[in-house]
């Protein structure tokens, strides 16, 4: 069974290629997030991606999306604590 993370994984780069093909040659940068594009374009090849994909795998899309999100919230709230706490201890 695949991670929440590798089946987010697995979708963003089908709409990355999606993009490629789609978007006039446009070539989405490496480690791109296309699940946080704001463009109309984006969004539309992420959707498609997303369709394919539960309709290939049977997966929840959406509730991995959920998952990987808070994930990435937690750790950069983590990290910021850190650094919080490494600032302040230079400062002391």
């Amino acid at each position: 069974m695949k991670s929440d993370c590798q089946i987010i994984d697995e979708v963003n780069d089908i709409a990355r290629r999606t993009l490629r093909i789609t978007g006039a040659g446009y070539e989405a940068p490496e480690g791109h997030r296309v699940y946080e594009a704001q463009d109309p374009r984006s969004q539309l090849v992420w959707n498609h991606a997303v369709e394919i994909y539960e309709l290939v795998t049977g997966a929840e899309v959406h509730d991995a999306l959920l998952t990987v999100l808070e994930e990435q919230d937690a750790n950069e709230r983590a990290g910021s604590g850190n650094l919080n706490s490494e600032i302040s201890g230079v400062s002391a």
